[in-house]
Order: structure tokens, then sequence, then C-alpha cells
């Protein structure tokens, strides 16, 4: 059905291609990427035009015009088109600010780009999300800047919520760095890094960064020198991929379920 309302936008109302649209992107989930994404590609002047015959109705349709500024967002983030992803999820937030979501998926397509990436974070935090990808990014954010009392709060908190492996892997590498560097136990830090290397064989900073650590023999190190550290655009495009793989994995599980 959601196949024959796309093939044929024009007989049906513009909420009704939108939510289509939605169907086959979800179901997409569990194809090959480059199939999802040729999918999403064939769906964005679709959508962009249902999206536009509603401009002036938005706010009597408000989370269907949402639904669509998320849909073209994230097809365009998968399309490598950054700027045009910020475009439509900055649409989607002229209607509802605070929409979760939204402020998330902007926030992540332009960390390390747009330093607004980072209000958007502080401010989904603020609104108290249940999501871990603000805390995640704020975390690495906080690294990178020094400012590593921070970071240690936000790796907390991060690490209470439901995180992949390789995710906390990189929260618990990032929490050892910060604890190294405000003088905490040397046993504890060690732990740290080891947890981090069992939870993620493969996170060859980890390994790098236990091997800097034990090198120390109690010396404060030099931040700028000692830690191998993801770069931003680094950790974006790992965010991002995590966050796709998080909503391939609820799909598959709503539909076992």
């Amino acid at each position: 059905m959601a196949e024959k309302v796309v093939n044929s936008p024009d007989d049906y109302s513009a909420p009704t291609v939108i939510q289509a649209a939605n169907v086959l992107v979800t179901a997409a989930r569990a194809l090959p990427a480059n199939e999802t994404r040729k999918i999403e590609t064939r769906l964005i002047p679709i959508v962009d035009r249902a999206m536009k015959s509603l401009e002036y109705v938005k706010e009597q349709e408000p989370e269907v015009y949402l639904m669509a500024a998320l849909l073209i967002g994230s097809a365009y983030e998968h399309k490598g088109d950054t700027r045009a992803a910020y475009e439509y999820y900055s649409i989607g937030l002229s209607v509802d600010p605070r929409e979760e979501t939204l402020l998330i998926l902007r926030g992540m397509s332009m960390y390390g780009i747009n330093s607004g990436a980072i209000s958007d974070m502080e401010l989904s935090v603020t609104l108290g999300t249940k999501a871990i990808w603000p805390y995640f990014f704020l975390a690495h954010h906080y690294l990178v800047c020094d400012r590593f009392d921070d970071c240690r709060k936000f790796c907390e908190r991060a690490l209470d919520l439901r995180a992949s492996a390789p995710m906390s892997s990189e929260l618990l590498d990032w929490l050892a760095i910060a604890e190294a560097q405000l003088g905490f136990p040397a046993e504890r830090v060690r732990r740290l890094f080891e947890d981090a290397i069992r939870l993620d064989p493969h996170n060859d900073r980890a390994k790098k960064n236990l091997s800097t650590f034990i090198g120390l023999v109690g010396r404060l190190p030099s931040t700028e020198l000692v830690w191998d550290k993801r770069t931003e655009p680094s950790l974006r495009a790992f965010g991002i991929a995590e966050h796709d793989f998080e909503k391939l994995r609820i799909s598959q599980t709503s539909l076992s379920a």
C-alpha cells in the first residue's frame, strides 16, 4: 500500500504520502545500506513536494511536517550532504524548536563543523532527553576542550544509558583519560582502560592510551602531546553510523515482535 501511494502521490493527501514514505524507509533499514540509500534518494523529491504543500498549514499538521523534515534530512545525511541535512532539520525545528530527535540529529550532523551543534546537544540535555547521543558527543567535546571534569560527568551519565559495546568502549577510554588528568588513583584509571579494550578489542586508541598511561609512572601528562583522541570528523561519522545501527536494531526487534 505504501508503494502504491508514493507511486501515485497526486492521488493522495500530503500527510498520507509522508506516512507512506516513512513506512518504506523504516522497512528499508533491513536491506543492505546501498539499497536503503537508493530508496531514500528516490523518496526525497516525493516527500519534499508533499512537505511544501503543507507549508501554510504546518501548525495544523506539526507531527507529519516534522516527520517529513526528519525523513529528508536523514536521506541527505546518508548521501553525505550535511548542509542539506542541516537545512531540513532546521526547517523542522522552526515548527518545534524543542523537538528532541531533530535537535540531536542536527547536532550530530554539524559536530565539528558548526559551533551550534554543541548548543543543540546541550539544549536536548536541558530538556531531559533519555537518548545517549547528546551525552556521548558532549563527553567527547569536553575531552578535546580539556574540560576533564565535565567530560568525566558526561561519560558517567552516558554509561548509565543503553549503548553498543563500541560506544561504551569509547566512553570508558575518555573517562580513563579524564580521570588520569584529574589525578584519580592509577589502579582505577588502568582498570577503565582495560575495560574499554575488553568491550571492544578493536579499540586501538584505548590500547595506545593504556600503554601511554603505564609509561607515565605517576607523572601528570601533557594533554596536547600524550593522549590519542578521536577527531571531531571521525566521531561524527562514528556516531551517525552507530545511530543508524541502533535504528536498524529497533526496527528488527519490532518486526520480530
